[in-house]
């Protein structure tokens, strides 16, 4: 009978840790002439703010982007920083930003989201497809 009960417990134990897991969110961005990917936690979204453009200035404003972009790399040159919704969140945003890791052109770029509460997530530029 106690094999019983530790098996339901030990169950409900799964399901509710199963439940308590965030959704990862794929994102695509066309970036200049690069396709980027990044994986997005619904909880990260979630903890960052939302924002109207019409009423008020950004939640991360440019020199706070800069700020977190350098505790990351001291190194990275920033070549170029968009400013886009979320796909499919409304009223949630995000810097899409190009990066080239050192001073040297053959370096190659590095893309970054980073969400208006100043969450720094990797994106990965797609290979292109070969003709």
């Amino acid at each position: 009978m106690s094999f019983i009960r530790n098996a339901i417990l030990l169950l409900s134990w799964f399901s509710l840790t199963a439940a308590a897991e965030t959704q990862t969110i794929e994102i695509f961005e066309q970036f200049d002439q690069a396709r980027i990917v990044a994986f997005i936690d619904t909880a990260d979204i979630d903890a960052a703010s939302r924002w109207d453009p019409l009423s008020s200035p950004p939640p991360l404003s440019i020199s706070g982007l800069i700020d977190t972009l350098r505790k990351a790399d001291a190194e990275l040159a920033i070549v170029e920083i968009e400013l886009r919704q979320i796909p499919h969140h409304p009223g949630y945003w995000h810097y899409l930003v190009k990066t080239q890791p050192g001073l040297e052109k053959q370096d190659p770029y590095r893309y970054f989201v980073v969400l208006m509460n100043g969450k720094l997530i990797p994106a990965i530029r797609e290979p292109e497809s070969y003709k």
